[in-house]
């Protein structure tokens, strides 16, 4: 790993490229930021990194805020490891990505999806007349891993799957116990995990390679709310990376839209299509036998 001009013990770091750089200020580029995703998960190769949280300023430069426990006030080489971990992954990404992950972020705080020149324009920020220069200015910073990162407080330890199903039910005046058994129903499919990742349990899938992690479908933990939701998006874009056709998802995702919840409909400002699909968890546990079925379908689509 190399570094640059070491200005202190500040807890600025500036990813450049493959050059990691500690800072004693922010460059003006990184100012006025708003804030587009909040506990995003970083995963690479089916493994998770951490959460981190999103910003990204009118210049299109990109702040994560990532946990991590500084050390005498520094960032220890441990740290500095996980972030050039998260660059790399954020490195494959474009303003695509950014747009779906902040299309969710508003739509669960506002109660209406945005794309990140939509949140600009609103706040007065930039102008439509700026999005093709905005969002190059966002591309060519995920490309070169031109990233700012700054430590955060690691929070308390995380929740166990009981308790995450405990306060998802809770929020949701459901039984714990159906959400235990779908849960455990789903993971008897070969490849099929369940994993809490911060205020989330995802349900994901294993391709035939063992290691390409498709994400299938979220529970989602707010303070006064829960939630299960797909990310169409998310889906597709993760079997393009991977080099599966796009269109083994095609029967599942349908399928997930019988079980959708119509006053939570989310239209996204991408193109016209669904960025994040509300689910009914009574009628998608009562259809629990017909998922496992989905599910096989598109394990052997990905495998032929």
């Amino acid at each position: 790993m190399c570094f640059g001009e070491k200005t202190g013990r500040s807890a600025f770091i500036a990813v450049r490229g493959t050059e990691v750089v500690r800072l004693n200020e922010t460059p003006s580029i990184y100012e006025s930021p708003i804030c587009i995703g909040e506990s995003v998960p970083i995963s690479v190769d089916g493994r998770h990194i951490c959460d981190v949280g999103l910003y990204v300023s009118p210049a299109g430069a990109i702040t994560v805020c990532i946990p991590l426990a500084l050390h005498n006030g520094d960032v220890p080489s441990d740290g500095l490891l996980t972030i050039r971990r998260v660059a790399d992954v954020m490195r494959q990404w474009t303003h695509e990505q950014l747009d779906e992950i902040a299309a969710g972020h508003f739509y669960q705080r506002d109660g209406q999806a945005a794309l990140i020149i939509d949140a600009m324009a609103r706040r007065g920020l930039l102008g439509y007349s700026c999005k093709q220069t905005f969002y190059n200015s966002i591309d060519e910073a995920l490309s070169g891993s031109n990233l700012l990162f700054v430590p955060t407080e690691p929070s308390n330890a995380p929740m166990s799957r009981r308790e995450f199903i405990k306060a998802f039910s809770a929020n949701r005046g459901i039984d714990p116990d159906d959400l235990t058994s779908f849960i455990c129903e789903l993971e008897t499919i070969g490849g099929v995990v369940a994993v809490v990742r911060g205020s989330q349990l995802i349900v994901s899938y294993y391709g035939p390679d063992g290691v390409s992690l498709i994400p299938l479908f979220y529970f989602k933990i707010l303070p006064n709310r829960s939630d299960v939701f797909v990310l169409p998006l998310t889906v597709r874009h993760c079997l393009e990376k991977n080099g599966f056709p796009v269109s083994a998802a095609t029967s599942l995702l349908e399928f997930f839209i019988r079980f959708a919840d119509k006053d939570l409909l989310n239209p996204s400002p991408v193109g016209g299509r669904v960025a994040m699909l509300y689910l009914k968890p009574d009628a998608l546990f009562s259809g629990v036998e017909d998922l496992v079925s989905q599910i096989k379908s598109f394990a052997r689509a990905l495998s032929s």
